[in-house]
């Protein structure tokens, strides 16, 4: 008769036993270790003034619709860089030469979404002129934008005499900060001031 054979199970000793527990510690430790001595993500992209313009040229800096100044976390969009404010986008460019304001609007905005040349509304404030794109026409170039986004493009000439690039910025998302925005520009942005080179950045 075969017999069958018999197989004994190693006994694993104390040693063992602690190896495994010391060893299971550490993976649990070491990533928790690590992760308190990273800086947090908000410190790793702190937030900082929104600032339209060019640092070799004039800047307006931006401001809330109470006065204060507009703070958000740099972020970029295509070709842009800007801001990430609570899911705002505060995009800002700067062109050198153009016949048309609107136009050059609309180009950026293209640019910004890789969409088709857009439409909008012109509205000529001030100095500056504004290219509004509502829910549908903002969805119809980018559906991946939030249900309410809207994209509003400002351009504002730059001062006679002072060389250097005329500053653009395009706000996607919520209507309220891109008001602000507009209505921050237009308060900074006197006739007058801009004829003799000045802002009001102080």
């Amino acid at each position: 008769m075969k017999q069958t054979p018999h197989y004994s199970r190693p006994q694993v000793g104390w040693a063992g036993v602690i190896v495994a527990v010391v060893a299971s510690f550490l993976a649990v430790l070491i990533p928790v270790s690590v992760s308190k001595m990273l800086p947090p993500v908000a410190e790793s992209n702190p937030s900082s003034d929104v600032v339209l313009g060019n640092e070799d040229a004039w800047q307006v800096k931006m401001t809330q619709a109470d006065g204060e100044p507009l703070r958000c976390h740099k972020t970029s969009k295509g070709l842009l860089q800007g801001w990430d404010c609570d899911g705002t986008l505060v995009l800002k460019h700067t062109i050198a030469e153009y016949e048309d304001p609107a136009l050059a609007i609309r180009r950026i905005i293209r640019g910004a979404t890789y969409s088709e040349l857009p439409e909008g509304k012109v509205e000529n404030r001030n100095v500056q002129t504004v290219v509004r794109l509502d829910r549908e026409e903002a969805h119809a170039i980018d559906p991946e934008l939030a249900d309410d986004a809207q994209i509003t493009g400002l351009l504002v000439p730059r001062p006679d005499g002072l060389e250097g690039y005329s500053p653009v910025v395009l706000v996607i998302g919520d209507q309220d900060i891109a008001d602000a925005v507009v209505d921050s520009v237009q308060a900074q942005t006197d006739p007058a001031q801009l004829e003799h080179g000045e802002n009001n950045n102080d």
